[in-house]
């Protein structure tokens, strides 16, 4: 019994690891996928070229026919079943026996559409070909439907590597099969052949990656939660949907080669129509492709399933409307060495073959959509619509028998549709077609020059190399690393400060804790002012990089703000942030990208650092500020200051937190006065602690420890010296993460004299570990710090500071009751509860700006 739990426990590791996989170079996929189709076309047009070199014209047309309709089931198979099993698959990594069930569902439902092929096959084939090529034909049709589920499977583990070599490998096989039966004499049935086997290769494949959930579902067959898996509402609700919008894209797609074969069957112009669909159908080709990567992402990733479809749309604007304009204008150079001259010239033909794959590309891409959250009533009915009048359209216009009218009705029909469901997605989601008319005048453009230029094969070639290809494959990789991140958007994060550098502040602690937890759903780089030492490292799952010089502190902060629009270039992104930072805050981000961009404001002092060196950084924060909408305050206070400079930003309140490690119980004993932080004079205004200090030397036997490092430490140690406390102040220096609290919690008292803070993060370390604190009555600290919990004293006034030190030192009731009351005031300050905040502010902008 052990030894089967055990074989049990494996079957499921394998069966998880199997579903859970995803490629590693996610961005490949798009390129290898679409690289792959490209390979598939050009072997289906040289096979094509071959048998029309082969085969006498009236086989060929014969085989063309057979073709046409072989290709409106294999477009039929891989877009119902198996589309429902990818769905199911990537929503059920953690399921399996949802999985299994889909996978029951989905087998039935294949072995009843292959029977119905073959049945459709034997009639249409049967009206105007031998019994051998309609037996093989039937065969093929079956064989497809039940390789396409298979591939389904795979699919819904995000497998697009493996399933573009194996379509490679099906056109291989398909073409050496059929081939080789041709030159042996088999003729027609022969080259159909090669289709039978390719889909067999497909089948064997793909049915070995899906053994263990196969074979389980197979065992199962029997158990009462896998009976009654083929009368599911619920799979057969959105099997009738995915079928629906599929069915109808195929049939689009084929119908005009489906009505010339039964109009104008055997005809020399029928052969020469179908060769030119071989190629204006490669933007259809890719589309598909694409939309075969988008869909169980778009099933699974309810937040950016807008992002998916607006940037799909793109990609095929940029991508298929470059295939579309090669192809359109193909010089007569070329074109007279694709077809033998018997076949006469296609160049009337191509363009509108070519506008036709496009229009069926983006109708292809569009409805993906649709069938990944199961809403394909309305697609449906435009595609059932766009079905009638492309037949309609079809059979009018080949009533004169001229190919040429059949190639304008396909073209305007197939155009409509496309139109009709892209008004569609904008009634939907308002700004997802935001951008198609730029993306496609950047195609257009060039276009139009490979219209005028198709005469001079030389630079025809050249600018579509240039100007259309390069731009296409450039876009097709930016499109692959977008969609490998939508799982995890990549957030930019302009942090300006190293957690792991010396002297940083919490600021830094901010950036460490947040993005670290931000790390499972977002992908982080963080891009930190440098410094000596400094080196790109990732700690948590978070990238940190380094900009600017390391030459001193104020130096290397104005460098890596100069730097700033060169990181925005060298880090690409869907969202960035950028956190205010001495001496001016912002540089205005959002006006040196497209990107949304999210300000997070710690530091709001630029006039106080104005007054201190002479220079008007005020002027610039007053810029950057009003080129955000949308700001996040640690405080209360700092969020009315915002509103009050920027009334048409929208601020978002979201304190700074506390690790756990902060609360928990320490039994230490307590003596002294502590001040913790960056050891700079104008903000931390240690000056005014060091003259309280000095104040009550002689009364208190306490000493004070400083505790940090900064810019001014060689000026506060100077002071102490001339105020003539120097040998009761000890200097601590940095303080490891780690020893932080165990150094707060050692302390009676905390001092906190700042002039000006963001929020006070020492304030409230000291709080959580029960340490009293005494501080200067200023904004942003009020949010931490009350007079039941602390001691609050008129700003800068260092006598009365002075004798509130005294007070809390001499009074241990004082000291207790500060440190309960302490804790309970920063209880509910965690960095899980505010990183789930900001995580569902940073989805809500994506979301807004998709």
């Amino acid at each position: 019994m052990n030894g089967k739990h055990r074989a049990n426990r494996r079957n499921a590791a394998k069966m998880y690891k199997q579903t859970s996989a995803r490629p590693v170079e996610t961005r490949s996929a798009p390129t290898i996928v679409v690289g792959a189709t490209a390979l598939v076309s050009l072997s289906n047009y040289s096979f094509a070229l071959i048998l029309l070199w082969l085969l006498p014209s009236y086989d060929y047309s014969i085989v063309a026919s057979v073709t046409a309709l072989l290709l409106v089931f294999g477009t039929v198979a891989v877009s119902s079943a198996p589309w429902l099993l990818a769905r199911e698959v990537a929503l059920s990594a953690m399921d399996a026996r949802r999985r299994q069930r889909a996978l029951a569902f989905a087998s039935f439902l294949t072995f009843g559409q292959a029977a119905v092929a073959a049945l459709i096959c034997m009639v249409i084939v049967g009206s105007y070909a031998a019994w051998q090529v309609t037996l093989t034909a039937c065969g093929a049709a079956a064989i497809i439907f039940i390789a396409a589920a298979a591939v389904g499977y795979m699919q819904g583990t995000e497998q697009f590597n493996l399933i573009s070599y194996l379509r490679i490998g099906e056109a291989v096989v398909k073409v050496a099969v059929g081939v080789t039966l041709v030159k042996l004499g088999a003729g027609a049935w022969g080259a159909v052949s090669g289709f039978a086997f390719g889909a067999l290769l497909v089948f064997f494949g793909a049915l070995y990656y899906m053994r263990c959930d196969a074979l389980a579902t197979w065992r199962s067959r029997r158990h009462i939660w896998m009976r009654g898996v083929i009368t599911d509402r619920r799979l057969w609700a959105s099997a009738s949907g995915i079928v629906g919008i599929q069915a109808g894209t195929a049939v689009i797609s084929g119908l005009d080669l489906i009505i010339a074969s039964i109009m104008i069957s055997g005809s020399h112009s029928l052969a020469n129509y179908q060769v030119v669909q071989i190629l204006g159908r490669i933007p259809f080709y890719i589309a598909s492709a694409l939309a075969l990567i988008v869909f169980p992402r778009m099933a699974r990733l309810k937040t950016f399933r807008r992002m998916t479809v607006t940037s799909s749309l793109h990609a095929w604007l940029r991508v298929c409307g470059a295939a579309t304009v090669i192809v359109a204008t193909l010089p007569e150079a070329i074109l007279v060495h694709i077809l033998p001259a018997r076949y006469g010239s296609v160049a009337v033909l191509l363009p509108w073959a070519a506008l036709t794959g496009f229009a069926l590309g983006g109708i292809n891409l569009v409805t993906t959509y649709w069938q990944a959250v199961g809403k394909c009533r309305t697609a449906v009915s435009i595609l059932l619509v766009t079905c009638l009048l492309s037949s309609v359209c079809d059979i009018l216009a080949l009533r004169s028998g001229d190919t040429l009218h059949l190639a304008w009705s396909a073209t305007a029909t197939s155009t409509a549709g496309c139109c009709g469901l892209l008004m569609l997605v904008r009634r939907d989601w308002e700004k997802s077609v935001r951008g198609i008319v730029r993306q496609g005048a950047i195609v257009a453009i060039p276009g139009t020059a490979l219209l005028l230029l198709r005469h001079n094969l030389i630079v025809w070639s050249a600018v579509a190399m240039i100007g259309v290809a390069l731009p296409a494959l450039r876009s097709l990789y930016v499109y692959g690393s977008s969609l490998g991140t939508f799982h995890r958007p990549r957030v930019l994060h302009l942090a300006f400060e190293d957690p792991l550098r010396p002297g940083s502040g919490g600021g830094s602690v901010r950036t460490f804790e947040i993005d670290s937890r931000l790390a499972r759903n977002f992908n982080l780089t963080v891009v930190c002012a440098r410094y000596r030492g400094s080196r790109p490292h990732t700690r948590n799952g978070v990238r940190y990089v380094h900009i600017g010089v390391p030459w001193g502190q104020k130096l290397s902060l104005l460098s890596y703000f100069a730097s700033l629009p060169w990181a925005l270039m060298r880090y690409p992104s869907e969202l960035v942030i950028e956190d205010f930072a001495a001496p001016f805050s912002s540089v205005a981000v959002p006006w040196l990208t497209s990107r949304p961009v999210i300000g997070v404001v710690q530091w709001l002092f630029a006039q106080q650092k104005a007054s201190e060196y002479g220079l008007p950084f005020h002027l610039i924060e007053r810029i950057g500020l009003a080129s955000h909408r949308n700001l996040v305050a640690v405080s209360e206070d700092l969020a009315s200051e915002l509103r009050r400079r920027n009334p048409r930003a929208k601020i978002s309140v979201i304190e700074n937190a506390l690790p756990d490690e902060a609360f928990l119980p320490r039994d230490q004993r307590r003596s002294n006065i502590l001040y913790l932080g960056r050891l700079e004079i104008a903000q931390k205004g240690i000056d005014l602690l060091l003259k309280s200090f000095a104040c009550i030397a002689d009364y208190t036997d306490r000493t004070l420890t400083i505790a940090g490092s900064g810019p001014d430490e060689a000026r506060i140690r100077g002071l102490a010296n001339s105020l003539g406390v120097g040998d009761r102040v000890s200097f601590a220096g940095p303080v490891a993460a780690s020893a932080r609290f165990d150094l707060l919690a050692s302390a009676e008292l905390v001092a906190m004299p700042s002039r000006y803070e963001s929020f006070g993060m020492v304030a409230a370390e000291a709080l959580a570990v029960g340490t009293p604190v005494v501080a200067f009555d200023i904004p942003c600290l009020r949010s931490i710090l009350s007079p039941a919990s602390s001691i609050l004293v008129a700003p800068f006034d260092t006598d009365a500071y002075a004798s509130a030190l005294l007070r809390v030192l001499g009074d241990d009731q004082l000291k207790s009751d500060l440190g309960n009351l302490g804790k309970a005031t920063v209880s509910s300050l965690r960095w899980d509860r505010t990183a789930e905040v900001q995580d569902t502010l940073y989805s809500s902008v994506l979301t807004a700006a998709s």
